[in-house]
């Protein structure tokens, strides 16, 4: 019976030592990037951020970001660590220890799915911000207004800063429709060739793909005499577009086929209109259209365009010649599943003045349910 006892007490004991061990914790993993090596030194490193783009200064430039992510990447290019803050005034300072970093930042990408390879260790040429496709379409959701940095970084035994000078990278292309006929229950636009990847090693977009996005009912202030606000549907949409075999990030002409139905869901009117003008980021290009009953009483309608407007990265805005402007009736078969009708197009767009900026918002439930910006182009 002692001897049962005994062995019971050391067993015991045994136990409780192997407890005593795990309850201190154990070393750092020497491997795991973001646990610097025992007797490191940390230096604190200010991100600063810097205008790239001409109508902002750099303070301007933080206003017009609503999320922001921001990566590092140690000297043999692999992911070290990477953050995501709902404002600019949320970025903390970063901690490194001595030697060479690559620092990215991305702006206005809420959605988690729309960057690809963010993952510990990942290649810096191996990440890329990409346009992604909704359950069931059958063609991409453009993105917002994407905002991108990157600089190289030297770290010693001081606290340093990094400037992150922020670019725009796509261009808002905006169609405005009036419809005069009445016939129009709702209306979209599908533009092909638009680059739907942009590498963190890259400085252009890639990969070309088909967009698509409902038109907004009631979605441009404007004076127009004829028409009644419901008769007003806009979308504006951040793209750039690029050959169609053209992996180089060649601009080519924009495409926009626009496609309207009636209250039965029928098509009614499928039109392509062209316009030879080269997308460059920081770019917008506004086209005015009308849709009339045709005049000979057959009961199809017919579209013009108004007015076609470019404004460069300067400010200045120009009135694209009507040589450079093509409609015609579309002879392609336009390829959208019905849930692209509601997918497509979640935002809210509000049409100012042109000399406007783009201000997307955004709020913390907003890296959950995805990119529900409101976007106002304003004063």
């Amino acid at each position: 019976m002692k001897k049962v006892i005994y062995i019971f007490t050391v067993l015991s004991l045994a136990f409780s030592l192997c407890g005593c061990g795990s309850s201190g914790g154990g070393e750092d993993d020497p491997d795991d990037p973001d646990n610097p090596m025992p007797g490191e030194q940390l230096v604190k490193v200010e991100c600063v951020l810097k205008s790239g783009i001409g109508s902002l200064d750099d303070s301007g430039v933080k206003d017009i970001i609503s999320h922001v992510r921001l990566y590092v990447f140690d000297q043999e290019g692999k992911l070290k660590s990477s953050s995501k803050y709902n404002s600019v005034s949320e970025v903390k300072n970063l901690e490194l220890s001595k030697g060479n970093y690559t620092v990215v930042l991305v702006g206005n990408v809420p959605d988690d799915e729309n960057i690809s390879g963010d993952v510990i260790g990942t290649a810096l040429s191996g990440m890329k911000i990409q346009l992604t496709k909704e359950e069931g379409a059958l063609n991409f959701t453009p993105l917002g207004d994407v905002l991108f940095a990157k600089n190289v970084l030297t770290v010693g035994n001081d606290d340093t800063t990094v400037e992150l000078t922020v670019k725009r990278t796509l261009a808002a292309t905006t169609v405005q429709m009036t419809d005069y006929s009445g016939k129009i229950a709702e209306a979209g636009v599908l533009v092909p060739n638009v680059g739907t990847t942009l590498g963190f090693g890259e400085t252009e977009w890639k990969n070309p793909g088909t967009v698509f996005m409902t038109m907004t009912k009631k979605g441009m202030k404007q004076q127009l005499a004829r028409a009644d606000e419901e008769s007003l549907y806009s979308a504006t949409m951040n793209i750039v577009v690029i050959g169609e075999n053209d992996n180089t990030g060649k601009s080519n002409n924009v495409e926009c086929n626009i496609i309207a139905k009636d209250e039965t869901q029928e098509v009614i009117l499928s039109q392509a209109l062209t316009l030879d003008v080269e997308t460059k980021p920081d770019m917008q290009v506004v086209a005015d259209m009308e849709v009339n009953e045709s005049t000979s009483g057959n009961g199809q309608l017919e579209s013009s365009v108004q007015k076609v407007e470019t404004t460069d990265e300067s400010g200045k805005t120009e009135t694209l010649p009507n040589d450079k402007i093509e409609i015609k009736e579309n002879d392609v078969k336009i390829n959208v599943s019905p849930g692209e009708w509601q997918a497509g197009n979640t935002e809210d767009v509000e049409i100012g003045e042109p000399e406007g900026t783009v201000r997307p918002g955004g709020t913390e439930k907003d890296w959950v349910e995805g990119n529900q910006e409101d976007i106002v182009i304003g004063d």
